[in-house]
């Protein structure tokens, strides 16, 4: 049964947007967990799959995952059964785990598909999908202040980590990542500052959590 007040905000991001650093300050100043990669340490727990398959499943290849199709329908497939440690069930398990978090309580949560996941737990559950993005030369500013990397390496990076991240997206929900139709909010990190972004989001939370 979901909480009257539960609210979840789903957070997609391009590498080097400060998406991540977004969710964390946000869920701090909301008083709610935040969930990152904790999820495949819970879905591990759950399926008793190793946390190192899912970790591996999320970084496999874009141009392996094939025909984009919709997967999700709920349903995980049971030790001892064909397909259970098939890179499906890997995401059936962590969508089952973000479903379960939801039921319970409020939280902000940064990839794993999230806003596709929980979208058929609206209206009970209130729910913002967000989209952060910043342009190309903001993005290797910010990923080289956190590594020593010449910026050939960091454009690399950056190319290949939205590749798999579109891969993953589309595979799974049948959509393209980029198309800001998938979200209820994009921010642009290169016009407003993360703090500025947390007070936007903070403000739309509030507005949410008042609806009916």
């Amino acid at each position: 049964m979901i909480g009257m007040s539960n609210y979840v905000v789903a957070i997609s991001r391009e590498h080097g947007s400060r998406g991540r650093e977004i969710g964390r300050r946000l869920a701090e100043r909301l008083g709610v967990e935040y969930y990152d990669k904790d999820i495949l340490k819970l879905a591990s727990e759950s399926s008793g799959i190793s946390e190192e398959l899912f970790a591996q499943y999320e970084q496999k290849n874009p141009l392996l995952f094939g025909i984009a199709k919709k997967v999700y329908t709920g349903e995980v497939i049971p030790p001892g059964r064909t397909g259970f440690l098939s890179g499906d069930n890997l995401f059936n398990y962590q969508a089952k785990v973000v479903k379960e978090l939801a039921e319970k309580e409020s939280f902000v949560m940064i990839g794993q598909c999230g806003g596709f996941v929980l979208d058929d737990m609206t209206p009970k559950l209130k729910l913002l999908k967000v989209y952060v993005t910043a342009r190309k030369e903001d993005r290797i500013r910010s990923i080289q202040e956190r590594f020593d990397l010449p910026i050939r390496d960091v454009e690399r990076l950056i190319e290949k980590t939205d590749k798999q991240r579109a891969g993953y997206f589309q595979y799974h929900t049948g959509e393209k990542w980029h198309d800001i139709r998938q979200y209820d909010l994009c921010i642009n990190t290169s016009k407003i500052s993360v703090a500025e972004a947390v007070d936007l989001l903070a403000s739309y939370v509030e507005i949410l959590k008042k609806e009916s």
